[in-house]
Protein backbone atom coordinates (compact mmCIF):
# COMPACT_ATOMS: atom_id res chain seq x y z
CA UNK A 1 0.00 0.00 0.00
CA UNK A 2 1.61 3.44 -0.82
CA UNK A 3 2.78 5.38 1.46
CA UNK A 4 1.67 9.10 1.67
CA UNK A 5 4.72 11.62 2.12
CA UNK A 6 4.33 15.39 2.80
CA UNK A 7 7.35 18.06 3.71
CA UNK A 8 7.47 21.47 3.75
CA UNK A 9 11.13 22.99 4.30
CA UNK A 10 11.68 26.75 4.59
CA UNK A 11 14.38 28.64 2.52
CA UNK A 12 15.72 32.10 3.53
CA UNK A 13 15.66 33.38 0.37
CA UNK A 14 13.17 34.97 -1.98
CA UNK A 15 11.09 32.86 -4.56
CA UNK A 16 12.39 33.79 -7.88
CA UNK A 17 16.00 32.95 -5.85
CA UNK A 18 15.40 29.70 -4.77
CA UNK A 19 13.76 28.97 -8.74
CA UNK A 20 15.91 30.21 -10.28
CA UNK A 21 18.79 28.01 -8.74
CA UNK A 22 16.89 25.10 -9.10
CA UNK A 23 16.27 25.54 -13.17
CA UNK A 24 20.10 26.61 -13.72
CA UNK A 25 22.39 23.69 -15.01
CA UNK A 26 25.63 24.78 -13.46
CA UNK A 27 23.72 24.14 -9.87
CA UNK A 28 22.21 20.48 -11.11
CA UNK A 29 26.24 20.13 -11.91
CA UNK A 30 27.84 21.30 -8.91
CA UNK A 31 24.92 19.42 -6.95
CA UNK A 32 25.49 16.09 -8.23
CA UNK A 33 29.17 16.66 -8.07
CA UNK A 34 28.66 17.43 -4.39
CA UNK A 35 26.61 15.04 -3.62
CA UNK A 36 26.92 11.39 -2.10
CA UNK A 37 31.08 12.01 -2.57
CA UNK A 38 30.35 12.80 -6.11
CA UNK A 39 29.29 9.33 -6.94
CA UNK A 40 25.77 10.65 -9.11
CA UNK A 41 25.76 11.16 -12.63
CA UNK A 42 23.63 14.14 -14.44
CA UNK A 43 22.09 12.49 -17.38
CA UNK A 44 20.18 15.41 -18.66
CA UNK A 45 19.40 18.91 -17.84
CA UNK A 46 17.31 20.77 -20.00
CA UNK A 47 15.41 24.25 -20.57
CA UNK A 48 13.26 25.30 -23.37
CA UNK A 49 9.79 27.03 -23.26
CA UNK A 50 8.01 23.88 -21.66
CA UNK A 51 10.04 24.39 -18.74
CA UNK A 52 12.87 22.69 -16.89
CA UNK A 53 13.95 19.27 -16.41
CA UNK A 54 16.97 17.76 -14.21
CA UNK A 55 17.85 13.68 -14.32
CA UNK A 56 20.14 12.32 -12.09
CA UNK A 57 20.95 8.64 -11.48
CA UNK A 58 22.90 8.53 -7.59
CA UNK A 59 24.20 5.22 -5.56
CA UNK A 60 22.54 4.34 -2.13
CA UNK A 61 24.88 3.50 0.06
CA UNK A 62 24.85 0.19 0.77
CA UNK A 63 25.73 1.04 5.07
CA UNK A 64 22.11 3.41 4.87
CA UNK A 65 19.86 0.16 3.75
CA UNK A 66 18.90 -1.73 6.90
CA UNK A 67 19.96 -4.97 7.63
CA UNK A 68 16.72 -6.40 7.06
CA UNK A 69 16.54 -5.37 3.88
CA UNK A 70 19.62 -6.78 2.67
CA UNK A 71 18.89 -9.98 1.27
CA UNK A 72 15.94 -8.52 -0.08
CA UNK A 73 17.61 -5.95 -2.65
CA UNK A 74 20.50 -6.14 -5.24
CA UNK A 75 24.13 -5.25 -3.85
CA UNK A 76 24.46 -2.46 -5.90
CA UNK A 77 21.34 0.01 -5.85
CA UNK A 78 21.21 3.62 -7.25
CA UNK A 79 18.04 5.68 -7.66
CA UNK A 80 16.83 8.15 -10.95
CA UNK A 81 15.01 10.50 -10.03
CA UNK A 82 13.53 13.73 -12.71
CA UNK A 83 12.79 16.87 -10.78
CA UNK A 84 11.13 19.10 -13.38
CA UNK A 85 9.55 23.18 -13.51
CA UNK A 86 7.18 24.41 -15.45
CA UNK A 87 7.74 28.37 -16.46
CA UNK A 88 6.93 30.37 -13.69
CA UNK A 89 3.76 32.56 -14.37
CA UNK A 90 3.05 33.67 -10.46
CA UNK A 91 3.60 34.00 -6.61
CA UNK A 92 4.32 30.14 -6.49
CA UNK A 93 6.64 27.70 -9.01
CA UNK A 94 5.27 24.25 -9.94
CA UNK A 95 7.21 21.11 -10.54
CA UNK A 96 7.28 17.52 -9.91
CA UNK A 97 9.67 15.01 -8.65
CA UNK A 98 9.97 11.17 -9.56
CA UNK A 99 12.31 8.72 -8.41
CA UNK A 100 12.52 5.46 -9.91
CA UNK A 101 14.94 2.39 -7.30
CA UNK A 102 16.42 1.17 -10.38
CA UNK A 103 16.41 -2.33 -10.58
CA UNK A 104 13.26 -2.14 -7.67
CA UNK A 105 9.63 -1.83 -7.79
CA UNK A 106 9.71 0.97 -5.96
CA UNK A 107 9.18 4.98 -6.78
CA UNK A 108 7.90 8.37 -5.61
CA UNK A 109 6.04 10.84 -7.43
CA UNK A 110 5.18 13.65 -6.61
CA UNK A 111 4.01 17.31 -7.10
CA UNK A 112 6.42 20.92 -5.72
CA UNK A 113 5.65 23.89 -5.41
CA UNK A 114 7.49 26.74 -4.33
CA UNK A 115 5.58 29.63 -2.56
CA UNK A 116 6.88 33.25 -1.57
CA UNK A 117 6.21 33.83 2.38
CA UNK A 118 7.21 37.15 1.76
CA UNK A 119 10.09 39.40 -0.09
CA UNK A 120 12.84 37.31 1.87
CA UNK A 121 11.88 34.33 2.68
CA UNK A 122 9.85 30.74 0.48
CA UNK A 123 8.26 27.62 1.29
CA UNK A 124 9.01 24.06 -1.06
CA UNK A 125 5.47 21.80 -0.48
CA UNK A 126 6.21 18.74 -1.29
CA UNK A 127 3.36 16.12 -1.57
CA UNK A 128 3.53 12.49 -2.91
CA UNK A 129 3.53 9.21 -2.57
CA UNK A 130 6.17 6.52 -1.87
CA UNK A 131 5.53 3.02 -3.22
CA UNK A 132 7.58 -0.28 -3.10
CA UNK A 133 5.57 -3.59 -4.43
CA UNK A 134 8.37 -5.69 -3.29
CA UNK A 135 7.26 -9.03 -1.53
CA UNK A 136 7.37 -9.27 1.86
CA UNK A 137 9.22 -6.15 3.03
CA UNK A 138 7.23 -3.43 0.73
CA UNK A 139 6.05 -1.08 3.84
CA UNK A 140 9.70 -1.14 5.41
CA UNK A 141 11.15 -0.91 1.77
CA UNK A 142 8.82 2.43 1.77
CA UNK A 143 9.64 3.92 4.94
CA UNK A 144 13.34 3.34 4.89
CA UNK A 145 12.17 5.98 1.21
CA UNK A 146 10.41 8.17 2.56
CA UNK A 147 13.12 8.52 5.39
CA UNK A 148 15.68 8.97 2.92
CA UNK A 149 13.57 11.66 0.93
CA UNK A 150 12.92 13.72 4.08
CA UNK A 151 16.84 13.46 4.56
CA UNK A 152 16.89 14.52 1.56
CA UNK A 153 15.50 17.78 1.85
CA UNK A 154 17.47 18.68 4.51
CA UNK A 155 20.91 18.10 2.14
CA UNK A 156 19.57 19.44 -0.55
CA UNK A 157 18.65 22.60 1.36
CA UNK A 158 22.06 23.27 2.97
CA UNK A 159 23.48 22.96 -0.47
CA UNK A 160 21.02 25.38 -2.15
CA UNK A 161 21.41 27.26 0.51
CA UNK A 162 25.57 27.14 0.44
CA UNK A 163 25.19 27.51 -3.54
CA UNK A 164 23.21 30.67 -3.28
CA UNK A 165 26.13 32.46 -0.79
CA UNK A 166 28.85 31.33 -3.75
CA UNK A 167 30.01 34.53 -5.64
CA UNK A 168 29.31 34.03 -9.53
CA UNK A 169 32.01 34.42 -11.72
Amino acid sequence: MPTDLTHVEPYPCSLEQLYTTLTEPRYWRDRVESMAGGGGELIACTADDQGFRAVVRQPIPTASIPAALTRFVPSRVSVEYTESWLPRESETATGTFVSTVVSMPASIDARVELRAVGPHRCDMHFAGTVTASVPVVGAMVEKMMAAQTAEGFRIEREFSLDWLARPRV
